[in-house]
């Protein structure tokens, strides 16, 4: 028996093939040299986003208004201030009548030719009121007579009211007048006596010189009053 091989080659039968694993390419990078050897480095490094810090508000201070407050005039009283509803002419002649009762107080020296300018000064300040006040006048005369009666045993007592009259350079109708008016005022200055006061005066005649036609109106209504 031939025990020969047979040499023919083998068909269907693949010879196994062996792969080998190739290591990946190593990409070189940079190492800080403060960096030591083994430390993990990234490559890459992430930089966060600087996100900004939050910047509080700018406040302004509030500023304080006070409430606006409307203050309402308080009502005038008349019983203590009785000029203080008349027209500015009245008020003038009121006012000269006050400073007059300053400067011509009893005991008080003066000058002559200094007390026959206040004399003047109070005629022609009684004429005003009488003469010049239209609505206002029985308020201002009024008032007037208040004086003259609060005041009649100082300024105007007969000793004192009628000071320098020798000496006053009046016309003889308006030094008439002065004293007629003085005599007048005194008279009837109480209101409690006033009504039985003017049957014991003449008005007609009280009023004869330096009085108008309107002034004498007023003053004729004024006592006439009830």
């Amino acid at each position: 028996m031939d025990q020969s091989v047979d040499q023919s080659p083998v068909v269907g039968v693949v010879a196994p093939v062996t792969f080998t694993e190739v290591p990946a390419p190593v990409v070189p990078v940079d190492v800080p040299a403060s960096i030591a050897i083994g430390e993990t480095v990234s490559a890459s490094p992430v930089v966060a986003p600087v996100v900004p810090e939050p910047v509080a508000p700018v406040i302004t201070p509030e500023v304080l208004v006070p409430p606006v407050v409307v203050v309402s005039p308080s009502p005038v009283d008349t019983n203590t201030d009785p000029m203080a509803t008349i027209s500015l002419v009245g008020k003038m002649a009121y006012q000269n009548i006050l400073d007059y009762m300053v400067a011509m107080a009893p005991k008080k020296p003066i000058q002559i030719e200094t007390g026959c300018r206040h004399q003047t000064r109070l005629y022609s300040s009684i004429l005003s009121i009488i003469n010049n006040l239209d609505s206002d006048f029985n308020t201002a005369y009024g008032a007037l007579l208040k004086l003259v009666h609060d005041n009649r045993d100082g300024v105007f007592h007969e000793t004192q009211i009628f000071r320098f009259m020798e000496h006053i350079a009046l016309p003889a109708n308006d030094r008439k007048a002065f004293t007629r008016l003085i005599n007048l005022m005194k008279v009837t200055a109480d209101p409690k006596g006033r009504e039985l006061s003017l049957k014991q005066v003449s008005l007609k005649n009280s009023l004869e010189f330096g009085i108008t036609e309107s002034g004498l109106q007023r003053m004729m209504a004024f006592y006439h009053q009830k």
